[in-house]
């Protein structure tokens, strides 16, 4: 038996986060956007002297660091695992259990992350030709935080501006909140689990599978094999809610997270899940000579089934239970969302053949007939999806093998293509139906629930097809010191679900059901390069590789637009997907004649730095009609690349992992765009603007001195769907890099230890990008506005490791 331990330190710390400003810079922007930046104010008097200002610079008054006070510079995290295996010719297994935990960044540690985990696999020949695989994994994990997410945390601290103080009361007990915004919560009221209750996140997973395998003596290589598996996943959350109060500078109560009647709440939802599946199999797999064939042929049941519920009340005492709530608060309800509550069968009859010429011509035909209870009975419920597959090894030729070339010792040429179908964002389409209750009336007295219709049924629907080709090469040379792997690939998806509700007038009266309506095409390729070798005790490896992919939607159903100019605009069919449309860049005022005299038309109130657009027709005049194709709004980038370089001396390891991306643009929106945006907070980048040399100067006199600077006089931000606004958030990141030692054995084996290596590893160690005050990989959402999609993330971390591996 061997024995195996793994197990690591941690300390993350935020990577890319913003600096905010200090009280006395925070003053000097609140002077220039609200007071000074007023074309009508021929007299402009700062709100905040000189004198007010430099009381904060020096000290003697006091800035609020919000950003200090809700965050820690680092936070712990630690992994640890045991496992064991071993057997004999009858028997072997393998289990293990493994523990994580993990804390945040903010301050008294709001949210933590504990995780179990167990697992045990079993292979045993029960009887001459008959093997048994039994694997079992379960594992539970528990995210306890506060009831604010972390985006409101992250909100908050960055809108609560450095004169806000942090508490209204010298003994620190009551939270201040600003007096001019009082709908921004104060987030270290927000990370305060006494103040505002917890939320308890339970997830506990089963998963099984159990496999008969018999090896039929009278034909050899024919088998049979019958497969059973049942997961299982239960979640299990609490809310424990307390209702709290903050407080403006003079007094006044704003009451945050209070019920109708009572100040504490208490919720339970349950979720299941379960998933079954069996399959029975027949398969064969001989080597005639130089010939190879094997094939099966496999009948696969699943069944899946969700359900939920949850219950809630309004609790008389401060306390997390639900029997000492108020009975007249009581809810008891269910989810309908049919990620929770579903219940979908499968069935399938799944063939595959190989055939193998002396590793020379090789060759796959596989084949699924598929049915979903998301389809109606019939012929529409079941779809044929084939797929095929060749190579041919070049290298293998005689004619190659005694060329030349023979310091290519592997050159294959291959190609693929297959369909499949898919029916996952289906609800049972075909059927209808009503929703109950959905509103009421008083009839005789009593209310009365109503119910609505689901909308009309498409008995027609059925799966979306995806059809991909793939051809590429692999090249190998001078054993491994160059080696290339090349693919093209497309993806064709047709009948993807989509409805009409654009294309048909609302006239018709009736929710109108999904179709198999739209379609679009994947393209790209990938390229990997590498090189190893070995130099006495000394190996190493390089490895690059670099990924194009890009969407092109072939037909989209869309109502019949106006006009030729709107059809332009607004046509998505046989076009690439998520273009940014938006204003050119048109420079930076920077003279006053550049002002009065320029061919395009400027607004009223203009000032020096202030930014200029494309007029893309050329008619004097930027609207609507000058926007045009700037830039991608694809979450995912269409640029990949990496490279690893690994190497390996007398038992010290080295790896290091570059990755990166490119073609994927963001806009920042509200507090990252625009200076103390609804009169909140700004971050220290800001500060590098366009402004007059005397602050006191009015910026609309010709004889002002100005300081040049990244962005415009405070009050004055780019359009934000332009390219004065769009960030290139291309990106080189260092993810990985680790460094590890492996003790020599003859020190080990006199006390009975196999191996121990220890090591030490950073995590996204260094980023190098143009992009401004924001981590590349945050999602932004150029069209969606809600908090979530506007910057206010839990920030990336940089992660340092210690760990330790031991095998007994």
């Amino acid at each position: 038996m061997n024995i195996n331990y793994s197990g690591n330190i941690s300390w993350q710390k935020p990577s890319n986060f913003p600096d905010l400003v200090d009280a006395a810079d925070w003053m000097t922007l609140y002077n220039e956007k609200y007071v000074m930046h007023s074309v009508d104010n021929m007299s402009p008097v700062p709100q905040y002297s000189q004198e007010d200002i430099a009381a904060y610079r020096n000290g003697e008054k006091k800035s609020y660091n919000w950003k200090e006070a809700v965050f820690r510079n680092s936070a712990p995290q630690t992994q640890h695992s045991v496992s064991a295996s071993g057997g004999n010719d009858k028997v072997t297994f393998y289990t293990s259990l493994g523990y994580q935990y993990q804390e945040s960044f903010f301050q008294h540690s709001p949210i933590t992350y504990d995780k179990y985990t167990l697992r045990a696999n079993i292979n045993a020949k029960v009887a001459k030709n008959l093997t048994l695989d039994v694997n079992l994994a379960g594992h539970i994990d528990e995210k306890k935080m506060s009831n604010f997410s972390s985006t409101d945390i992250v909100r908050g601290t960055w809108l609560f501006s450095p004169l806000d103080p942090f508490y209204y009361d010298d003994e620190q007990t009551m939270y201040h909140t600003k007096d001019d915004n009082t709908g921004i919560v104060n987030p270290l009221a927000m990370i305060d689990k006494d103040t505002n209750g917890y939320q308890s996140l339970i997830s506990r997973w089963f998963q099984s599978n159990f496999s008969l395998r018999w090896d039929m003596p009278f034909l050899p290589g024919l088998y049979a094999k019958g497969f059973f598996s049942y997961d299982y996943i239960m979640n299990d959350n609490k809310f424990y809610r307390k209702a709290f109060n903050t407080y403006t500078s003079t007094g006044a109560a704003t009451s945050f997270l209070k019920g109708d009647a009572h100040d504490y709440f208490v919720q339970r939802n349950y979720y299941g899940k379960e998933h079954r599946q069996w399959h029975v199999q027949v398969g064969y797999d001989r080597t005639f000579g130089r010939h190879s064939v094997s094939g099966m042929l496999l009948f696969e049941d699943q069944h899946k089934v969700g359900d939920n519920f949850y219950g809630s009340r309004e609790v008389v005492l401060p306390m997390d239970q639900v029997f000492v709530g108020d009975g007249e608060t009581q809810k008891f309800n269910q989810s309908s969302d049919k990620k929770v509550l579903y219940d979908y069968a499968y069935q399938s009859l799944v063939g595959r053949f190989n055939y193998d010429f002396g590793g020379k011509y090789l060759a796959e035909f596989v084949f699924r007939y598929d049915a979903s209870s998301r389809f109606p009975a019939g012929d529409l419920r079941w779809g044929f999806f084939p797929s095929a597959s060749v190579g041919w090894r070049i290298s293998e030729e005689n004619f190659w093998k005694n060329s030349s070339l023979d310091f290519i010792e592997n050159l294959k040429l291959r190609a693929s293509y297959g369909k499949m179908g898919y029916d996952d964002e289906l609800n049972f389409e075909f059927l209808t139906g009503f929703t109950y209750p959905s509103g009421g009336a008083i009839l005789g007295g009593d209310y009365v629930n109503g119910s609505v219709p689901k909308g009309i049924a498409n008995k027609d629907i059925t799966w979306y097809t995806i059809k991909l080709f793939d051809v590429g090469l692999d090249f190998s040379a001078w054993n491994g010191k160059l080696g290339l792997t090349f693919d093209y690939f497309r993806r064709d998806r047709d009948g993807l679900y989509a409805t009409r509700n654009l294309s048909l007038p609302g006239s018709v009266g009736a929710s109108l059901p999904k179709e198999n309506l739209n379609s679009d095409r994947d393209t790209g390729f990938e390229l990997e390069l590498s090189h190893r070798n070995r130099v006495g005790d000394f190996s190493y490896e390089v490895k690059g590789n670099v990924s194009f992919t890009r969407r092109k939607t072939l037909y989209y159903e869309r109502a019949e637009s106006g006009n030729s100019f709107l059809n332009w605009r607004q046509n998505n069919n046989d076009r690439f997907n998520n273009i940014w449309w938006g204003y050119g860049e048109g420079g930076r005022i920077t003279s006053w004649d550049q002002l009065y005299y320029n061919p395009v038309y400027i607004g009223r109130g203009s000032v020096m730095g202030d930014y200029l657009y494309e007029d893309w027709n050329g008619d004097g005049w930027i609207n609507d009609l000058d926007v045009h194709p700037i830039g991608y709004t694809d979450l995912v980038p269409m640029v990949n690349f990496g490279l690893t370089i690994s190497a390996s001396w007398k038992g010290i390891d080295f790896s290091m992992l570059w990755q990166g991306a490119g073609n994927r643009y963001v806009i920042p929106r509200e507090f990252l765009q625009e200076p103390l945006w609804s009169r909140t907070n700004a971050i220290s980048e800001h500060m590098d603007r366009w402004h007059p040399a005397d602050p006191t100067a009015n910026p609309y006199d010709p004889a002002t001195k100005w300081v040049a600077g990244e962005y415009g006089y405070t009050g004055s931000t780019a359009t934000p769907d332009s390219e004065h606004a769009l960030q290139n958030a291309r990106y080189l990141r260092l993810k990985n890099l680790e460094i590890g030692y492996s003790l020599p054995k003859k020190w080990l084996t006199k006390v009975g230890i196999e191996n121990v290596r220890i090591y030490a590893s950073a995590y996204n160690l260094l980023t190098i990008t143009g992009l401004d005050y924001i981590d590349p990989e945050f999602y932004i959402h150029p069209s969606e506005n809600s908090i979530t999609n506007l910057g206010y993330f839990y920030p990336i971390n940089k992660t340092y490791t210690i760990g330790l591996n031991v095998k007994f």
